[in-house]
Order: structure tokens, then sequence, then C-alpha cells
């Protein structure tokens, strides 16, 4: 299964710091421009294609850097920098600078549907110390980029989960002046990253990881207005502590006592205190399921849809009918005959397991088959459809190197960096991985989310440790339409060093390979899927595909009827096939939603929160003797999907279906929005509240959500579907200087909850906020 190297370029090129009030070398430090509120500039990232000639970018992503607002960091004035996709406006993160150094004092990035932290610090005695980093986040020891004064410097960073510290990392940092820019180069094991600032710039113009990305400063708009308001600052609180090697504690997922106190320390105090590694499990706190993995040669037998994805009938062919019929004409160039000129061709084991890995960790399995713009797509259309759209996925870390054969270096990690990686992902954070899980030439990429961990002490190295990881991944060899995961186990063996306290240490180890498969002794590269798709048109590995369709088609939803409380609504079953109904509810409450008798007599009953995904509640028969179904459960306000099937295939005609409120009063748990009229007043009365509304889409079309500020004077607008699901658009400020919000949305006929917060927690007072269609 062939797979293109991927790397995360974004998040190591954010990052960087100083150790003085200089920003770089002294020539140049004084030349480089002051940020302030409004500033802004755009970044042009490009991945290197290595699928095919090494030297070929894929299509560039632009992000834009926007300086929003003022904020306290420690005490510390500090601004902040916005990070967006530049064409889609959709949060990447979110960087606190201090306002003097442009030190990275905080690191909020948002990845997937989850905020996560990073922090750089000195020494808590000494801010002016070398630079540590402290992340939480999914790249706990991805490289960052500092910048520092000397021209050359060696120091290590502690990237960890927010609270305790995590595993050592040495960085090489040099520094060379030109005679039009400064070259930075950062250097960490294997990978380098080079940035060049130009004199007078407020931004480096170029950064690289050779081989893995190019970045370029395409746009810079300097605000040169003094601004009369700035926001109140917000006090971002951290705990500095002191960078000594430590190992964080699982705060996620399954792992159970996987570190115990070394020596008589104080349980309280984390920063005087040092663990030992010890035997534990650990495993994803998400669902990673199997799929197929969609070999590319043709082979000796004619394709058929259920393995190759562009056989005829296939799911590529029924993505091109779905362009059709979604835009009145052929999709150009088809996404099935892309895929035919370019990618039917090559070694047996060429394939899409490395988009199928990163699908069944980011994305949520598909459990429905789902009828789009009159096309059937199956359980495994979809799979196929998430395995093309994740083949080029961006990644957070990537530790290793690919093994072509006979006649190439064989790079592969090291055990110490291997087992960080296993303790960081799944043992601290239930993130699942993925490895080339042996050592071939051959790729062979399956997601690993489990492990039990075996930890025993070296007789003869009192520096050492042994160490058997039986690794569980999620198994590819399974039909296209398989549903949940089947799995195998590859046990890793290796020898570990650490210090006195039994504490590893980045000092030499090894794989073992005594008793093991000699293929399977360690794997070839470990990876971390980093987000979904790039949007836009033809962003996918198949140049015929467009992730914003993909995206459009998994979500669509079957045809309803409206079911309202307390009239009952006649349905008619054929051959026992699924009938779909929605229910607006408007107050938390218990429902009952069942089925009587009509001229059918046997129904099963769902109740889901989203068509496409498992069921709430689900029953058969209401009791022994009673084939139709009830379903009783406590919902938050939102709109639900209601199933109803039969039986089996040989349920044809008629039943009732009821739904009762047990408690409901008729007062709406959240005030109603009502698109087109006036605005109406909203209050945040104590720190920290969030003031929910309601409305209701009629037609679909493109609608604006707006808050005008009253005595208080910053809100924050999220955009929801389900009150207990996350938010769908989100927005801070309309413009700089402007903290009142607005979200601009295209949006189907439906309900939707809107959520008011005021941007920092001590703020309070009123507002104004009103819907209104385009």
């Amino acid at each position: 299964m062939h797979r293109m190297r991927i790397i995360s370029f974004l998040i190591m090129m954010c990052f960087f710091s100083v150790n003085s009030v200089s920003l770089m070398a002294a020539p140049l430090s004084d030349q480089v421009p002051q940020l302030q509120v409004g500033d802004a500039w755009t970044i042009k990232v490009s991945q290197y294609d290595l699928h095919g000639t090494r030297g070929n970018l894929k299509p560039a992503t632009l992000y834009q850097f926007r300086v929003s607002a003022a904020a306290l960091v420690d005490g510390e004035s500090a601004l902040i920098v916005d990070i967006a996709e530049y064409d889609t406006g959709i949060a990447y993160g979110r960087l606190y600078l201090d306002a003097l150094t442009r030190q990275v004092l905080r690191w909020e990035k948002r990845a997937s549907a989850n905020t996560v932290y990073n922090f750089v610090t000195a020494d808590a005695a000494d801010r002016n110390g070398l630079p540590v980093m402290a992340e939480r986040s999914l790249v706990p020891f991805d490289m960052p980029s500092f910048t520092q004064e000397k021209d050359e410097a060696r120091y290590r960073y502690v990237p960890a989960i927010e609270g305790d510290w995590g595993f050592e990392v040495e960085v090489h940092q040099t520094q060379v002046d030109h005679p039009d820019f400064t070259r930075i180069a950062l250097t960490q094991g294997p990978k380098t990253i080079l940035q060049d600032w130009h004199r007078g710039e407020i931004w480096w113009r170029r950064a690289e990881q050779p081989g893995f990305f190019v970045a370029e400063l395409v746009d810079v708009n300097l605000n040169t207005k003094s601004f009369k308001k700035h926001k109140t600052p917000k006090v971002i609180e951290r705990d500095i502590r002191k960078p000594e090697g430590r190992w964080s504690y699982p705060t996620e997922a399954s792992a159970t006592q996987p570190w115990s106190e070394a020596g008589g320390h104080d349980h309280l105090e984390h920063r005087e205190r040092a663990h030992k590694l010890e035997s534990h499990d650990a495993e994803a706190s998400h669902f990673v399921w199997s799929g197929y993995w969609w070999a590319s040669a043709r082979g000796d037998q004619a394709p058929t849809p259920a393995t190759r994805t562009y056989a005829d009938g296939g799911l590529l062919e029924k993505y091109d009918q779905y362009y059709r019929a979604r835009y009145g004409r052929d999709n150009a160039p088809s996404a099935k005959q892309w895929e035919l000129d370019n990618y039917s061709t090559g070694e047996a084991w060429f394939g899409h397991c490395n988009g199928l890995a990163a699908a069944s960790i980011l994305a949520r399995e598909p459990r429905t088959g789902i009828t789009a713009e009159g096309i059937d797509f199956s359980v495994g259309d979809l799979k196929g459809l998430l395995s093309e759209a994740y083949y080029d996925i961006n990644v957070s870390a990537f530790i290793g190197d690919r093994y072509y054969g006979e006649g190439y270096p064989a790079a592969d990690p090291s055990a110490y960096d291997a087992h960080r990686a296993f303790v960081t992902y799944l043992g601290q954070q239930g993130q699942a991985m993925v490895l080339d899980i042996d050592r071939r030439s051959e790729v062979w990429n399956f997601p690993m989310y489990k492990y039990e961990m075996t930890v025993t002490e070296d007789t003869e190295n009192a520096k050492r440790v042994n160490v058997v990881c039986k690794a569980f991944f999620a198994s590819a060899s399974v039909g296209a339409n398989y549903l949940g995961r089947k799995h195998f186990v590859v046990t890793y063996k290796y020898w570990l060093t650490v210090d006195q306290n039994g504490n590893p240490t980045p000092g030499p180890s090894g794989w073992i390979e005594e008793g093991q498969d000699d293929k399977q002794v360690n794997p070839d590269f470990i990876w971390i899927p980093e987000s979904n798709p790039p949007s836009g048109y033809y962003r996918s590995h198949n140049k015929g595909l467009d992730w914003n369709l993909i995206r459009d088609i998994l979500n669509t939803k079957p045809a309803t009827q409206k079911l309202e409380l307390d009239s009952p609504l006649t349905g008619q079953l054929v051959n026992g096939a699924p009938k779909w109904f929605e229910l607006n509810v408007l107050e938390r409450s218990t429902y009952t939603i069942q089925t009587a008798a009509g001229t059918t007599s046997d129904t099963v009953l769902a109740i889901h929160a989203d068509p496409n995904q498992e069921a709430l509640a689900e029953n058969d028969d209401i009791s022994n003797g009673n084939n139709f179904s009830r379903v009783s459960l406590s919902l938050n306000p939102g709109t639900y999907y209601i199933m109803v099937r039969g039986y089996d295939n040989n349920q044809n005609g008629s039943f009732v279906l009821t739904a009762t409120c047990l408690g409901c009063d008729g007062t709406r748990d959240y005030p109603e929005l009502t698109v087109n009229a006036a605005a109406i007043t909203g209050e945040i009365a104590n720190g920290g509240d969030a003031n929910w509304f309601q409305f209701t889409v009629a037609e679909s079309g493109s609608y604006t959500i707006e808050s005008w500020l009253g005595s208080l004077s910053d809100t924050v607008l999220a955009l929801h579907t389900n009150t207990t699901q996350n938010a769908i658009a989100e927005n801070d400020d309309k413009a700089s200087g402007n903290y009142a919000s607005r979200i601009t949305r295209d949006l189907t006929a439906g309900t939707y909850f809107v959520k008011v917060t005021a941007y920092s927690a001590e703020q309070t007072g009123n507002y104004t906020i009103s819907v209104k269609r385009n």
C-alpha cells in the first residue's frame, strides 16, 4: 500500500521564541518592526509530493495570520495572533506573543473538534533563559521553530501535556547573516527547518523543511491606524515548571498507573517529584474502525465495485454521477478516469491503506448507506470515498523514514522515539496513530489503537529496562461493507536507558530481535494524522475529487416527515424498508416515541441525533407479544431523527407513530429568534455564562447571525444544529476593532441553535442579536 510521506508543517513553522528582547542577531533585530493590533499577513504552504517525483509540490494552502487583540499571560503584555485558513476562514489556531520580545507564551490549536494547548517558557527563575516548550497538544514532540539572538546554540525543550513534564528533545540552532536576510536553521534529529528573515519585515519571508514543505510570505497588511479601543486584556494563567525531563501521567484514555512514585517526594509538588515507568495498558479514547484498503493495480481479474474504486459501477463512478446531478455538467476531470489513468498500475500491494488508516482515526465510521441526489452509496462506497479523501492528509508528527529496499539506508525510529510516541499519544492523550508495521520495503499502514505494555528490569544492566509492547491494529483485511473493527496484534520488544529513578532518558536504546519475526522487529515509521482534508476543489490525491462534495454526500439526510408532539402520524412500510421522521425538541425533558397498529404487524424503531450515525436508542418489541416499538429517553433541545422499519422484508402496510413528552409545559428552553425580524436583547448576567437562542430555517439559503454590543463589550457566537454537539461555525470579531460577532453560513431547512458568550470570563452586560436571510 503505497503512501505519500507527509508532515505537519504549520505547527513547526509557527512556534518561535527568543531569549532576550532582540528578535535575532543584533544587526538585524533593530530593523524588525513591532506588531500591533490589526496587522495581518498571509502564508502560502505547499507540501512536497513524495508519491511520484520527489520534487513535485502539491497544491498550496493559504493561511492568514491576524493580530486581533491584547492579552495578559502571567502578567506579561501579549498580543493575540489568530490563524485561519484563508479561503474558508476556518480557525486553525491562536498564538499569544510577548508584546515586546515576541516570545511565544501560549499556543492554542484547533484540531478537528478539539482545542489543544501548547506553552513556551523560559526557566521559571529566569525569563531570559534558554527557551523551553511544554505542550498540551496532538503534537507533543514535534520540533518547534525558535529564533534566538545567538548565532549558534544547543538547547533542550521538554514537550508535554499541560500539567507534568514529558520527554527531552535536543535542538541545534544556527543563524547566518546574508547581505539581504538572516537564515535560521533548526535541527532536531534528522529534521531541519530553515527560515529566511528579511530586514524591515514583520515575519519570515520563506520557511522550508527540505523534502517536506515550503512556506512563503505572500501578503502583508500593516495597520497604520491608532486604535482608540482595544479588547479588555484576557488573563492567561500558566504553571511554569522546571524542565527536568519527567514524564506526565496519562490524563485520558484507559492507561492505568504506568508511572509510580520514585523516592519520598511530596505528591502534591509536581516539579519536585520523579516517576518510574511501570507496566500498563492504554487505548484510544475514540473508536477506530476497519475498512477495505482498496488496491490500485488492476491485477489479472476484472475490477469489481467491491475491490477497486475505479470499477464500472464503483464508488468513483457514483461520485461522478453525483457531481453531474448536483451541477448539471460532467465532472472534469472525471474522478473515475483520473484514477484509471494515474493510479491503476504498480505493485500488487499498492493501494489506499494510508488514507483508510487516517480516516478510521479522524472520521466517524459510516454505519448506513446514503442516497444522495438519487444515487445510492453503500457503507463500502462511503468508506472508500473517505480513504481517497484522507490519502494526502496532513500529519502532526512523522517518526522514522520509509525503507525503499536494497541500496537505500534504513532510518527506522529508535526504540526510544517509538516508545515515547506510544506513551505520549495513546498513554497520555488516548490518540491513535498510524504505523508501517514492519521494516520491509512494502508499506502497510495500519491504525494502532491500543497497547499492552510490560516493563521489566534488566538483571544484567541497572541502567536499562526491557519493554514488551503488544500493539493492537485495526485490520484492512475485511470486505468493503464491513462494520465495526477487526483487529490483529504485533509484538514489539525493545530496551531503554533509564536514570536512577527508572525514568527513561534519550540515551541509547534498541530493538530486541530474539524470538521475533525478523520482519516485525520494529515499525518502519510512525505518523499521526492531524486534521480533516483541505477544503476547496481538487485538493485530494485524486484530482477529480473535492472534499466539500464528499462531505456533502456523507452529511446527506434522508427524506423525512415532520413529527409533532401529541399528533399521531401514519406511515407506510414497503418490504420493511426504513422510513424517517424528524422531531424538533424545544424543551429539555423525557420523550416517548412509539409505533402502534396499522396494517403492518412488526416494527423496529430507533432515534438518532444524526441519521448517518449510530442510534441513541433502539427498540424492537414493546413487550412479549407486542411486536410494535417504544423508546423513552431524556433529550436536550435539538433536531432528532426517528427511523421506523419492518422487522423483516415481509412487513408491508401502515403503522401509527406518536411522540409524547413527560413534563413539557410549552415553555421553550431558549428564546426564539425570528428570521428577518428585529434584533432581540440578551444579557450575560454572570461571568462565564452562556446564552442560547434557537431559530427555524424554513427555506435553504444563506443566513447571517449577528450581534451588536450594548454594555457587554465583546461577544463570541457559535452556531449549532444540536445543543449537545460541536458548533458548525464560530466567530469572535466582525472585523478588527469591532468586537461584536457575525456568522454567515449556507443552511438547509431545520432548527438551529446559537450560543452567545463573552470574550473573557470577567465580562458581563447586554447585547442584541438577530438572524437574517441574505
